[in-house]
């Protein structure tokens, strides 16, 4: 019997190949989008080493790093929205010489009058929306 172009038969089809053939080449890379906007550092911009107690934070200060022998008392000034503080124990001896900190007049620190840091080499990290909240 002749096949429809040719003079033998038309046989079944074979079983799919295991070997892969070569990748095509890769397209161009298409154009850089837009910038974002950018965001607020989360790290402080400057440090201020407190070695008094108490000790009266401006509102402009960042990062407190408490180098004070004894126990600590940090006044925070007013708050300003969107305020960030970070009160860090850097003599690492908060667990027997707590770090106390006082928010100003009726400021509150998640609804309690102050914080305290009592771990050795503890960190507050505080941000400022109407109240302090600790987001750390």
């Amino acid at each position: 019997m002749k096949g429809p172009t040719g003079e033998f038969a038309t046989g079944p089809t074979g079983a799919a190949s295991l070997i892969t053939g070569p990748k095509g080449t890769k397209g161009d890379t298409g154009a850089t989008g837009t910038t974002g906007p950018q965001g607020s550092s989360f790290y402080p911009s400057s440090r201020t080493v407190v070695n008094v107690s108490p000790y009266n934070a401006a509102n402009t200060v960042t990062y407190l790093g408490i180098t004070v022998a004894g126990s600590v008392t940090v006044n925070l000034a007013v708050g300003v929205t969107n305020q960030t503080v970070i009160v860090k124990d850097e003599r690492g001896t908060a667990a027997t010489q707590n770090i106390t900190v006082v928010p100003f007049g009726a400021q509150q620190i998640d609804n309690a009058s102050s914080l305290s840091i009592n771990t050795n080499y503890g960190v507050a990290v505080l941000w400022f929306n109407v109240q302090w909240h600790k987001i750390n």
